[in-house]
């Protein structure tokens, strides 16, 4: 098995039923009262040791065609709830395609260098919201474009996890 490079990760529980198709409203509708309530529910899961909530940042083509970015939503509803500022603080450098239904190894390779940190941290425990934590491949990039950026401990927080993943 291999280590894990976030502090620890939680979420709400399986992608899989209610849980899943409330995440998809959010992630493809956009939908600012689930996206709260879901939040409301990952805000409860934090150890609260962070100090600033960031997401992992969108695909510059999914956000053109869709206005939104149901991880942004989500993060910025996590930093409400939690009383702490939200930021966007990593972009991504290129489209990529969907990572839903690729293997565990095309979606590491996808995310290899795709993510660079808006600005230099001072060492500041990062939360790190996206809305389903699959193979870890894109919370794991995020992770290190943070860390290189100078930021401190990162913790995963997601919507749902998949089931039956590595």
């Amino acid at each position: 098995m291999e280590a894990r490079p976030f502090a620890w990760a939680r979420s709400i529980g399986p992608y899989e039923g209610v849980l899943r198709a409330l995440v998809l409203l959010v992630k493809y509708g956009g939908e600012p009262l689930v996206a709260r309530l879901l939040a409301r529910e990952m805000a409860e899961l934090s150890a609260g040791s962070a100090t600033v909530v960031t997401w992992v940042p969108p695909d510059p083509k999914r956000l053109r065609e869709r206005g939104f970015h149901g991880a942004e939503i989500l993060g910025r509803e996590v930093a409400r709830a939690l009383g702490l500022p939200g930021s966007p603080l990593l972009r991504k450098l290129c489209h990529t395609p969907e990572q839903v239904g690729r293997p565990r190894e095309e979606r590491i390779n996808a995310m290899h260098g795709l993510f660079r940190a808006i600005r230099r941290g001072r060492g500041e425990t990062v939360l790190l919201v996206d809305d389903v934590l699959t193979t870890g491949a894109t919370v794991a990039e995020g992770i290190r474009a943070l860390q290189e950026a100078g930021f401190g401990e990162v913790c995963v927080l997601t919507c749902a996890h998949a089931v039956g993943r590595e």
